[in-house]
């Protein structure tokens, strides 16, 4: 792997962590991950569409691998 993309995946961990600490510090301004979760998790369609999605991405891209 590439420097530059180790560097983004850090980059974007650390901007997840600093947006998971204020909306911690100040619930009203903006919504925590968990709540994000439990909202979009609490219907039966959306919990369908997440398996289906998973199940497309493994069947084309792991699926699809050469064995060696």
């Amino acid at each position: 792997m590439h420097l530059s993309t180790s560097f983004g995946y850090v980059i974007a961990i650390v901007i997840g962590l600093l947006i998971n600490e204020y909306s911690r510090q100040r619930p009203t301004r903006i919504i925590r991950l968990g709540q994000i979760f439990q909202i979009g998790l609490s219907h039966q369609l959306t919990r369908f569409s997440l398996v289906f999605i998973w199940w497309w991405l493994g069947w084309h891209f792991l699926g699809s691998l050469q064995p060696i």
